[in-house]
């Protein structure tokens, strides 16, 4: 299946050679978005330069059972750091991003402690492996697909995340909102949700730049 197909083929020009990577990136359409122009995770590539290797499928929510489901991409290895982003195609798409109080305890409870998201991330740590969790950026009013529906709920999860990063110095957290808050549309493709070549490059330096504050505090 997925994991198969990425063992059978190492070297992928736009994911990266897996064979070579010291990070590796799981996630949405944010990551995968402008692969082989200028990706969030090759911005971060770049900016450490650290060969990282992208495993994140557009369209795939944190909480599926299928082979797409973001917890599913994860290879295990011995990474310096899983980067990832998740959650918010759950709350867009099983729950209109209205009343979804049931689905985000599912995705992580409100101190962080709990949830899929949880369990799966100390499953990472508990093997040696540093998270960098990216909280997603601001969207603006213009946002396609349902997303422009989903600002009151996304600053939630957020706030969950870095509760969950905070209880394990193994867990880090980068709220992309701090750089893109959704007021500037050239950070966004013509959807207005997925990010531009300029919008990557900032998220991408931004949270290269909270991997080497974290290593610093470590």
């Amino acid at each position: 299946m997925l994991l198969a197909a990425l063992l059978a083929c190492t070297i992928d020009v736009n994911r990266g050679d897996l064979d070579e990577a010291e990070l590796i990136t799981i996630g949405d359409s944010l990551f995968d978005w402008n692969m082989g122009d200028g990706s969030i995770p090759e911005v971060i590539e770049e900016s450490l330069d650290r060969p990282m290797y992208n495993a994140a499928i557009g369209g795939s929510h944190f909480l599926d059972g299928g082979d797409d489901a973001i917890p599913d991409q994860y290879i295990s290895g011995d990474w310096s750091w899983l980067v990832l982003d998740g959650g918010g195609n759950d709350l867009n798409d099983r729950c209109a991003c209205g009343d979804c109080d049931e689905l985000m305890d599912e995705i992580l409870s409100e101190d962080g402690q709990e949830g899929a998201m949880a369990d799966f991330v100390r499953e990472v740590t508990d093997a040696g492996v540093r998270v960098m969790i990216m909280g997603y950026y601001g969207l603006p009013e213009t946002a396609e697909f349902g997303f422009d529906e989903c600002s009151a709920l996304i600053p939630e999860l957020s706030l969950r995340q870095a509760a969950l990063a905070e209880s394990d110095a193994m867990i880090a957290f980068a709220d992309a909102v701090e750089v893109v808050d959704g007021t500037d549309l050239s950070m966004f493709d013509d959807d207005h949700v997925h990010p531009s070549i300029e919008g990557g490059a900032v998220v991408g330096a931004f949270l290269a730049d909270a991997i080497r504050a974290a290593e610093a505090a470590w």
